[in-house]
């Protein structure tokens, strides 16, 4: 199972995540609720979930992700966000608690890199996909990991990843200055209750 590791930096600069291969056994806790594995059928995905960013609502398993599973349009070269459980998520957004922190957990649906927080994201999506993909239709990984619906779904339809990125996903200080929302504090109160 991949898992994330926190990695503590200096202080001026983020927290780094990155994924690790780990063999932990499964407990209840790993166990994404209410996300059915679109792969194989199951239920419940348990440990790492991965969420199609091109696809509107597609979802796979650790074991279907490795067996490169497809369907009529789910491609194995679709970019995924890979998503921990969320009783793992909570422990690990536990260890970033400053503002000077930030998780880099983010793909870019658009290309598939991957390591991003979100302040980088958005400037790479400014940087690289301006044009928004010329029309192609992506999920946003920020609200998909913590499954925040953007106008009740889960696909933005009538915007661009960068426009979301920019309305969604900053906060704009009194002195001028954008300092882009920690996911924890915009989205993880309301989200918690939707992981469960």
């Amino acid at each position: 199972m991949l898992k994330p590791v926190l990695v503590p930096l200096e202080e001026s600069q983020c927290i780094m995540a990155s994924y690790q291969m780990s063999s932990k056994s499964y407990e209840l806790s790993s166990v994404h609720t209410d996300v059915q594995c679109n792969g194989c059928d199951r239920a419940t995905i348990q440990g790492l979930r991965y969420a199609c960013l091109v696809c509107e609502d597609y979802d796979e398993c650790d074991q279907c992700r490795r067996d490169k599973r497809t369907s009529r349009k789910h491609r194995p070269y679709h970019p995924v966000q890979p998503i921990l459980p969320p009783a793992e998520m909570a422990r690990s957004m536990e260890c970033v608690r400053s503002p000077q922190t930030e998780i880099r957990i983010y793909c870019c649906p658009h290309c598939g890199d991957t390591d991003f927080n979100v302040g980088d994201l958005t400037e790479h999506c400014q940087l690289y996909h301006a044009d928004g993909g010329r029309g192609h239709k992506v999920r946003c990984p920020i609200c998909v990991t913590f499954r925040v619906p953007y106008r009740r779904k889960f696909r933005l339809e009538d915007c661009t990843l960068l426009r979301h990125l920019l309305e969604d996903h900053r906060d704009v200080e009194s002195a001028g200055e954008i300092a882009f929302k920690h996911p924890t504090r915009v989205t993880v109160p309301s989200a918690w209750t939707m992981l469960r």
